[in-house]
């Protein structure tokens, strides 16, 4: 009988999409290997100057933590955390960048509310890789 495919990943540390952990040139664990090797270009890119403030895991408010009466119970807040973030000096503009592999759902919504909160303004760019 072979094991389900929820217990195989987990044993064979995959997520459920069969992206494994793995470990970029600077030392950074990243959950997949195209983030692993997007992280590669982007040290490159810091060593040229080309970016600058470069940042992992950068979490974005979506929505604020919600508070009710009761019987409604209280809401945690809603965040986005960005695979990157770093200023690009040739476009002039702050970049949040995802490298995705499966778009889900909520990804897809979450999205688009980064992209109405922090990129209407000129100053800031979303990128998929």
């Amino acid at each position: 009988m072979s094991k389900p495919p929820y217990l195989y990943n987990a044993i064979n540390n995959k997520n459920k999409y069969g992206a494994k952990k793995t470990q970029c040139l600077c030392g950074h664990t990243h959950d997949s290997k195209k983030e692993a090797e997007r992280c590669n270009e982007l040290c490159f890119l810091l060593k040229a100057k080309e970016i600058h403030s470069l940042e992992f895991q950068k979490p974005f408010l979506l929505i604020d933590k919600q508070k009710y009466e009761k019987p409604m119970k209280n809401e945690q807040k809603a965040e986005y955390k960005a695979d990157f973030y770093y200023f690009d000096n040739r476009l002039n503009k702050g970049v949040i960048e995802d490298s995705k592999g499966h778009r889900t759902k909520d990804y897809v919504l979450k999205r688009k509310l980064v992209k109405h909160l922090y990129c209407t303004d000129g100053n800031t760019v979303f990128i998929e890789t």
